[in-house]
Order: C-alpha cells, then structure tokens, then sequence
C-alpha cells in the first residue's frame, strides 16, 4: 500500500496487487474521492491510487507548484519508488 507516499493517496488496499493504477483528478474534481467507486469495479490485482498534489487536500499545509516543470520532475522522483 502507498500511505506512507505522500505523492500517492491509497483507495485501495491490496498488498497482492502486481499492477498499481495511478489517477489524476481532473481540474475542479473532488481529489481522491472521484476515484473511490471504483474500487469496487477494478479486479483485485490492481491496486488504486490517487495522485495527491501538493497543496490540495491532505497536502494543503504544503506549497502548490506555479510551474509544471518543477511538478512533474518532483511527481516522477515521488512515485518511482
């Protein structure tokens, strides 16, 4: 499971999983929670994790990113591992 990755939101609990989906909300989306349903469609070998951006709901205390380069080079180092 992800939790210990701030990057990744865990929707799913799946430590058996050998495919992990990663999920964007869309701009104006409600975060993690757009993807929460489906959990209950996706086969148990997949695990369902949501992109958690900094400054956006559990991360709020942390600063935005103003640029997307910056972003996605920190985004790549955060959820390579």
């Amino acid at each position: 499971m992800a939790a210990a990755n701030p990057w990744l939101s865990a929707c799913t609990d799946r430590p058996a999983a050998w495919l992990r989906l990663i999920c964007f909300a869309n701009a104006g989306a409600t975060g993690r929670s757009t993807f929460r349903a489906w959990a209950d469609v996706v086969p148990d070998w997949i695990e369902l994790c949501a992109i958690e951006l900094p400054g956006r709901y559990t991360r709020r205390d942390e600063a935005a990113h103003t640029r997307i380069e910056p972003l996605m080079a920190a985004l790549v180092d955060g959820v390579r591992p």
